[in-house]
């Protein structure tokens, strides 16, 4: 039986809405944190828009992903620059690799973070390394202030 003109008028109102909020869903989604999206996707249902989203992001957040260890990883403290620059830098490409869900631990981070440091900082390192200290990020930037 053929749907009379207001009900196919209403159906396809419908599915512009449902594609509309489907849509509206993605985008939140992807701009949101991983964490964010955890909870919101245990309370909804609709695995389309994880798929979507997935598809939609997964090679863009792997590039993000690779420039951003990349960068950490090349960083390097050279003699006679400041050291404070040098680990707000590296303390934001870490806080990115977390909002990317790919973050590093601590003990890690802070592993990298020493090693990126120029050959006048090997006293400090054989120092906190003989110390076992278990600093964080922030600390360990204050440490170095102090060092320099």
């Amino acid at each position: 039986m053929p749907l009379s003109l207001n009900e196919e008028v209403t159906q396809v109102a419908l599915n512009r809405w449902i594609a509309a909020n489907r849509d509206v869903k993605c985008i939140m989604l992807a701009t949101i944190s991983p964490k964010l999206q955890k909870t919101f996707l245990e309370r909804d249902t609709t695995f389309e828009i994880i798929s979507e989203l997935q598809n939609m992001f997964q090679e863009q957040a792997r590039t993000e992903r690779f420039e951003n260890h990349k960068q950490i990883l090349e960083s390097k403290l050279e003699k006679g620059e400041p050291v404070n620059p040098h680990m707000l830098k590296m303390i934001g490409l870490f806080e990115f690799m977390e909002r990317l869900d790919a973050g590093y631990s601590t003990e890690m981070a802070i592993d990298i973070v020493l090693h990126s440091l120029h050959r006048g900082y090997d006293h400090f390192k054989m120092n906190y390394n003989m110390h076992v200290m278990e600093k964080t990020l922030t600390e360990l930037h204050e440490m170095l202030k102090q060092a320099e």
